[in-house]
């Protein structure tokens, strides 16, 4: 949301502007490389529609802004794609070749009311709009035991048009299987029922690299270890984040959830959604994005920075 990020904030984040070369790590599920604490990007514009279209795509699925990279951390990583489609938003790294943030409208007449089943045989595929070498391959997460980790789940939409669009590569993140299947499935499903209650909420949903080490200045040292898989060296995150912007079904005034998942290989079984909620600004912080820059509601301030206790009920 729109506001200003302080300097010394940022600035403790600012250690180095490039990536450093992929190193050996046994500690470490395959390859790994090593990144700034923070991370930005440069936006190219999608040549993939016209550009009324893209704008229509963009202001249905970014109704309060495309999220904005704050101006401190914007030269730091490089080339990006901002992708726009009838169903989506995103922006796609061609360094991570993943996506750094998913933005949609999800409304109860979109999900017909119902929490319906994945395509089959399910249409996964290379970005079309990214060339080969700057975007993750189908190969890549062959036998690297990681599945496609939707970040706008097909599930979203009803008609198989729209929702063969959520199976191409651009909208997926390495993720742990039991991770995916199990708790973030349990949060998707949560947000579909969010979606039908208050009939409109908006989502935006990414990867994070973050590394709790980070936040005490003992152990700090402004890099995050990560692992990489396939030929392409698709990133896998250490963390994936969701965040629901919605207005109360009753009272009428806006209301945030905030999450941060580690994405881990274990779990406990069905563990409460509670339990990773965060802020907004935490996000923000650690993103290097302001997300919603365009919302301009007076109680903007406290959105970001409550951290909610309960999710809701409706």
């Amino acid at each position: 949301m729109a506001g200003s990020r302080s300097s010394s904030s940022v600035g403790k984040l600012l250690v180095a502007a490039t990536l450093v070369s992929v190193i050996a790590d046994s500690s470490q599920k395959g390859p790994v490389r090593v990144r700034p604490t923070m991370n930005a990007v440069r936006a190219v514009t999608d040549p993939g529609v016209p550009d009324e279209t893209h704008e229509k795509f963009l202001k249905q699925n970014c109704r309060f802004g495309k999220p904005a990279k704050q101006p401190q951390v914007t030269d730091l990583l490089g080339p990006t794609m901002v992708i726009a489609r009838e169903t989506y938003v995103l922006e796609h790294s061609t360094t991570s070749k993943t996506p750094y943030w998913v933005s949609e409208l999800l409304t109860a007449e979109l999900l017909n009311g119902a929490d319906n089943e994945r395509l089959k045989p399910e249409p996964f595929r290379p970005e079309p709009l990214v060339p080969a070498g700057s975007r993750a391959e189908l190969k890549d997460y062959q036998h690297s035991g990681y599945a496609r980790g939707h970040m706008m789940p097909d599930a979203d939409r009803t008609r198989n048009d729209l929702k063969r669009e959520t199976y191409v590569l651009s909208n997926m993140v390495p993720q742990f299987g039991p991770f995916n299947s199990g708790v973030w499935l349990k949060l998707e499903k949560a947000v579909r029922a969010w979606a039908v209650a208050r009939k409109e909420i908006h989502v935006i949903t990414g990867p994070l690299w973050f590394d709790p080490d980070e936040a005490d200045p003992t152990k700090a040292d402004g890099q995050i270890v990560y692992s990489v898989i396939g030929p392409n060296q698709v990133a896998v995150p250490t963390h994936l984040y969701k965040i629901i912007l919605s207005q109360n079904p009753t009272s009428k005034k806006w209301e945030a959830l905030a999450f941060l998942f580690p994405n881990i290989p274990k779990y406990p079984a069905s563990p409460p959604l509670e339990k990773f909620l965060t802020t907004i600004d935490f996000l923000e912080e650690h993103t290097g994005y302001d997300f919603f820059p365009e919302f301009q509601e007076d109680d903007q301030e406290k959105l970001e920075s409550m951290r909610a206790t309960v999710v809701w009920d409706k």
